[in-house]
């Protein structure tokens, strides 16, 4: 039909031809770095499809605790960060849970293990992201390694890249302290790191501070997160509703075939959602979450900030949009 329209979309670093109705919008400018030299991260934890699900208007009956936390890297300019003490020898830290619970930008973060491992790949972004995606887990966000080292100090005595980048695109290093945060070049090699990786959990920024809210929402953003790296077509098809807003265009059907297959061409492929500040669509069950994401793919690295938007009542995605682009694709 000549009203079928088919269109090249980016989502989560993946090119998608999907089959469209009526006419895209037209493609948001960038006020990211747009220079030319500008996972299968899965968890070890239980299925995020297991988790409690919430709707929008849940209550605040059960609000999520302030705990004491190490400064935030997203509440600093980390580019201008003061020096930090040199780092010791990369050491070993045996895997443990760490506790949900909130970070000093006052979002809130679920339950995941942490461990870190003497590594050589721990120097380099891209050999350590692989590194832990080998053994089932990711690079940890800056606000997760903020989690662990409020439980355990000795998580800040080595310096270690995250899957988190500043406003300008760089990718965060945290320690030798807890309180360190620095942002060498991508394609740095980092002295005394150790290889801290994370199992997915997401940190959840919303008025809304039942636990059980964050809890589902979290969640929801990570199932989406893992099947589409791990190329799940039958659970993207779940979590997709079959007609929806992607990218500013009206998509009828095949969303989640697209992204299954364009998936399985970048073997190489990570994914890293962060910082997700949550809104409430009021007098509604929907809601939107709108996401610092870093991706890996073909050798190139990005960062973006994506907007979801769920229909709460059927746990579903209805609309998929590029907010800002903060580094365009390129190798590190």
């Amino acid at each position: 039909m000549n009203s079928i329209q088919s269109a090249a979309k980016l989502v989560l670093g993946v090119v998608v031809v999907v089959a469209s109705t009526g006419c895209p919008d037209k493609s948001k400018q960038s006020d990211g770095n747009k220079s030319d030299n500008t996972s299968d991260a899965t968890t070890g934890a239980k299925s995020t499809s297991d988790a409690p699900k919430s709707s929008a208007r849940a209550s605040a009956d059960e609000p999520a605790k302030k705990d004491a936390a190490v400064p935030s890297a997203h509440a600093t300019a980390s580019s201008e960060s003061a020096p930090t003490p040199a780092a010791a020898a990369p050491t070993a830290l045996v895997g443990r849970q760490i506790d949900a619970g909130n970070v000093a930008s006052g979002a809130w973060v679920d339950t995941f293990r942490y461990e870190r491992t003497v590594n050589a790949d721990a120097a380099k972004l891209t050999t350590a992201a692989a590194a832990c995606k080998a053994k089932g887990y990711a690079l940890c966000t800056t606000e997760q390694w903020e989690r662990a080292c409020s439980a355990d100090s000795a998580v800040g005595a080595n310096p270690t890249w995250t899957g988190s980048f500043d406003s300008g695109g760089k990718f965060i290093v945290r320690g030798p302290t807890c309180a360190a945060t620095s942002t060498p070049d991508t394609s740095a090699s980092v002295d005394g790191a150790g290889l801290s990786c994370c199992t997915r959990a997401v940190s959840v920024d919303s008025s809304n501070k039942n636990v059980g809210f964050l809890r589902s929402t979290g969640a929801q953003i990570v199932k989406f997160e893992i099947a589409t790296q791990k190329a799940d077509a039958l659970t993207l098809q779940g979590i997709l509703m079959p007609r929806m807003k992607f990218y500013g265009t009206k998509v009828a059907m095949g969303v989640a075939d697209q992204i299954a297959a364009a998936s399985k061409q970048a073997g190489d492929m990570w994914i890293v959602h962060d910082h997700c500040k949550i809104e409430i669509i009021p007098n509604t069950e929907a809601w939107t979450a709108s996401c610092d994401k870093a991706n890996f793919q073909n050798g190139k690295l990005s960062a973006d900030v994506t907007r979801y938007e769920f229909d709460g009542s059927a746990h579903a995605i209805t609309s998929i949009e590029e907010e800002k682009i903060v580094r365009n694709p390129a190798p590190p």
